[in-house]
């Protein structure tokens, strides 16, 4: 499931005649009493009935159930709280007609808040995730399918749902989701994802929503401002051709679309969704700082640290057209040149207007070809992956908690510094992490014990050795040498060659994302391949670790063999 990323799109079903895309509203709706006829009442959900979270106490607490969209947001209302709706298109921001093929044109996701004594429920407990489509050009909601989190407050856990048709479906939880990564990430020489319960007669098989939930959260790839492909107040979404028709009508699909897109009923900026995703990884992460990890080893909760779980999409904070129309400099994220854990928030890098377009023109990018003519940018420039918030946001509970210090951090952080997503190089440390530590010296300790072993041809493994033994590689010295690094690249920026460069490594790491051990899933990645478009294609793309930044430079240079 993705909250967009929350719940995450993948395998394309068909269901009562509607071409769906499986991934992961409307304020009527039909007259429950009225509806009640074609309803099913004995259905097995498969959560056995004790899932304490809004939707076994609110969705499924009464006969007869929700049957799509519009029932399960009439049910919510009628409980007394507020929905909200967040919209993001499907095939771009300036692309949004795409092709018949895909009719899927955008997905909105809601929150959900009640505030009714006795019925108190906060915005980050709830989160629901439908389609709208297109019909004679006129969009609609699509109710065949939804997917909702929804927080377990006796488990302390997010729980994940579908709807499927009229049929519902509890699909698990969060830790359902740690136990499917548990050898995920871990230096092994065969990675998989796992089953959550294996025996000879009960075998629970992956969740799918654990290729974007990674951690067991919800998520949003887009977290950061300006929201790329978004609807916010200050970029309202493009229809392209397709029409929006008002009305009442609270069976009608349209008109609740309508709805969907009128900031005065229902539309909300991108920002609040941000703050709720946020709100909902801390909750998480608290109830598992208070419950402890449970069977999850040290070495599984600090791949947060040496690698990356999950991401998000950073990007130029100002939209391509804005800058053309003033002739701004393009401002390249800082989170593409080093982790801004290490230097802390600085500075983007800005490159002049002219000079990155003609890069594009050399690296032959094209957006979204065969679909709208004449793309060759995403709608804010040089949108690439970045550490998500999720990932710092375990580190920092890991600190809190004492397992890590500043200086620990930094030091394992400094080794291929310019790679700051997808270094395989600092990945592969991992197999020196010990199981178990009670203290950030302790595991210090353990770590230069493993360290020592390792053969002096591991370049990884003897940079963090002499980092966290040399007196003169501190935290601020780290942070030092990275801030030199960054003055570098400010002083490239001016080089169509720099430029052409960064590009390259910028469709590298697009590439790294559909290869890494996450994106194994076995039923997709979070990059939603065939369903969304997410990112330019160059008429040449760099294999995954080709390239790496030179510390000295800021250009792209052939990672060592």
């Amino acid at each position: 499931m993705r909250v967009s990323s929350l719940c995450r799109v993948r395998d394309i079903v068909f269901l009562a005649g509607l071409t769906m895309v499986v991934a992961s509203g409307c304020l009527f709706a039909p007259d429950v009493a009225t509806a009640s006829s074609h309803h099913t009442q004995a259905q097995d959900v498969g959560d056995g009935g004790t899932a304490d979270d809004a939707v076994r106490r609110i969705l499924l607490a009464t006969s007869p159930m929700p049957q799509d969209i519009f029932e399960i947001r009439q049910r919510l209302e009628a409980h007394g709280g507020k929905l909200r709706a967040h919209l993001v298109v499907n095939g771009g921001h300036n692309n949004p007609t795409r092709t018949k093929a895909h009719r899927i044109k955008f997905m909105a996701f809601e929150t959900y808040s009640n505030t009714t004594p006795g019925k108190t429920l906060d915005e980050d407990e709830l989160f629901l995730g439908f389609f709208l489509g297109e019909k004679n050009d006129v969009l609609e909601v699509l109710s065949g399918f939804v997917e909702i989190i929804a927080w377990d407050r006796t488990k302390q856990v997010y729980n994940f749902w579908e709807l499927i048709g009229t049929q519902w479906h509890y699909r698990g939880d969060s830790n359902d989701v740690l136990t499917n990564i548990k050898q995920i990430n871990l230096a092994d020489s065969s990675p998989t994802f796992t089953f959550v319960r294996q025996s000879p007669t009960d075998r629970v098989p992956v969740l799918r929503c654990s290729g974007c939930h990674t951690l067991g959260g919800p998520i949003m790839k887009e977290l950061e401002v300006p929201h790329n492909d978004w609807w916010t107040q200050a970029h309202l979404l493009n229809l392209g051709p397709y029409r929006l028709q008002a009305g009442s009508n609270a069976t009608n699909p349209a008109h609740v679309a309508a709805r969907l897109f009128d900031e005065t009923k229902e539309a909300t900026d991108a920002t609040n969704l941000s703050i709720q995703v946020k709100k909902g990884m801390d909750r998480l992460l608290a109830a598992r700082a208070n419950q402890g990890e449970g069977e999850r080893s040290l070495k599984q909760q600090l791949r947060s640290l040496f690698t990356t779980m999950e991401i998000n999409l950073v990007s130029d904070r100002v939209a391509l057209t804005e800058r053309e129309r003033h002739n701004g400099a393009v401002e390249l994220p800082q989170d593409f040149f080093v982790d801004s854990r290490l230097v802390g928030r600085r500075e983007s890098i800005p490159v002049p207007l002219a000079l990155y377009k003609e890069a594009l023109r050399q690296v032959g990018s094209r957006f979204a070809p065969g679909e709208t003519p004449g793309l060759v940018e995403t709608h804010h420039a040089f949108l690439v992956p970045a550490r998500s918030s999720m990932d710092n946001r375990t580190i920092e509970t890991l600190m809190q908690q004492g397992v890590l210090d500043e200086e620990l951090v930094a030091d394992v952080l400094a080794v291929d510094f310019t790679t700051p997503v997808f270094s395989p190089s600092r990945a592969s440390l991992m197999r020196f992490v010990p199981e178990t530590a009670k203290d950030a010296a302790e595991l210090r300790g353990q770590l230069l014990s493993a360290l020592k072993t390792a053969p002096p041809d591991d370049r990884a493994a003897q940079e963090l050795l002499a980092n966290l033994t040399e007196p003169t590689r501190t935290a601020a010295a780290h942070q030092q040498a990275a801030m030199a690094y960054l003055a570098a690249c400010g002083q490239a920026a001016t080089s169509l060659e720099a430029v052409v460069d960064w590009l390259r490594v910028a469709a590298q790491r697009r590439h790294e994302l559909e290869k890494v051990e996450t994106a194994r899933h076995p039923q997709g990645g979070i990059t939603e391949p065939g369903f969304r478009v997410i990112f330019p294609v160059y008429a040449q793309e760099p294999e995954a670790g080709e390239f790496r930044l030179d510390p000295t430079t800021g250009r792209a240079v052939r990672s060592a063999p």
